[in-house]
């Protein structure tokens, strides 16, 4: 196989990627309208963020939209979801739609280590914030031998 150029005028990355100008004219020339005809609507999820410290974990959800009584949080087993079933009326005819903030489930496998009897949730300005405080780590017992 011979990989080099068949012009002067032809750069390095035709030879990785040959196909990607191809791919671009073709998106920068279709209308925005038949892009969006193509797809159908689907609900985004909401953007998480987990951070872990030696007392607990937090959970924080990015709900721009959302009232607190549209969001439910339970616990089956280890598993905590949080979910909403909000109804999205689509009464405007979108010529471009990149979320769309409606029904969502997420699920989070808890550790082990989290006290289920006092997690905590706040909702403020669409951001939920759940806190998993962690069980105390207990030191090892020790036993004088007589």
């Amino acid at each position: 196989m011979n990989c080099t150029p068949k012009s002067k005028n032809m750069r390095n990355k035709d030879l990785f990627f040959p196909f990607l100008g191809n791919v671009l004219n073709e998106v920068m020339n279709t209308p925005v309208k038949e892009v969006v005809r193509e797809r159908p609507v689907r609900h985004t999820y909401p953007a998480t963020n987990v951070v872990e410290n030696e007392e607990r974990f937090v959970i924080e959800l990015a709900l721009p939209g959302y009232e607190k009584k549209e969001v439910d949080i339970k616990i089956d087993k280890n598993i905590l979801i949080v979910s909403s079933t909000k109804e999205v009326k689509d009464e405007l005819k979108f010529q471009l739609r990149e979320f769309n903030y409606g029904a969502f489930s997420k699920k989070y496998t808890l550790p082990e280590s989290i006290d289920k009897e006092k997690i905590k949730a706040a909702f403020s300005k669409g951001l939920l914030t759940i806190t998993l405080p962690k069980v105390p780590v207990k030191e090892p017992l020790s036993i004088t031998i007589k």
